[in-house]
């Protein structure tokens, strides 16, 4: 099935690139709306689906907050800031040990993983 290439998507995708910040949908809405005040969310969070549905944008899952987008696509995890909600790449591959999940009948083919925690903005100096 052929997906469509519409302004509305390009506009999404542009937008994820543009913040850089691994923006919500109602980021990426706020961003485009000013320039195309006529789209809805409702076509802003149907176009971040379909984009991650095609490997066009990484989806990071948070817990108790709002689905984040990521145009860096090679696999990499995440923190976040519990005070900011603000999310950051981070180089960290956690280390599964394969053979001990084989062990368990169990194949990884997949992993999402945030560290939550409190960035340099947000601590206190001492």
């Amino acid at each position: 099935m052929s997906t469509k290439n519409t302004l509305q998507k390009q506009l999404v995708a542009s937008a994820v690139v543009s913040l850089k910040n691994h923006p919500s949908a109602e980021e990426v809405y706020a961003y485009i709306s000013k320039d195309y005040p006529s789209i809805s969310l409702a076509t802003v969070y149907r176009n971040l689906n379909s984009l991650s549905s095609e490997g066009a944008l990484q989806k990071i899952f948070i817990a108790n907050s709002s689905d984040r987008f990521d145009h860096t696509l090679e696999k990499h995890t995440h923190c976040r800031c519990s005070v900011c909600d603000r999310v950051y790449d981070f180089p960290f591959t956690p280390n599964i040990m394969p053979e001990s999940l084989s062990d368990n009948n169990f194949k990884v083919t997949d992993y999402y993983f945030v560290i939550d925690g409190v960035c340099k903005n947000c601590t206190p100096q001492i």
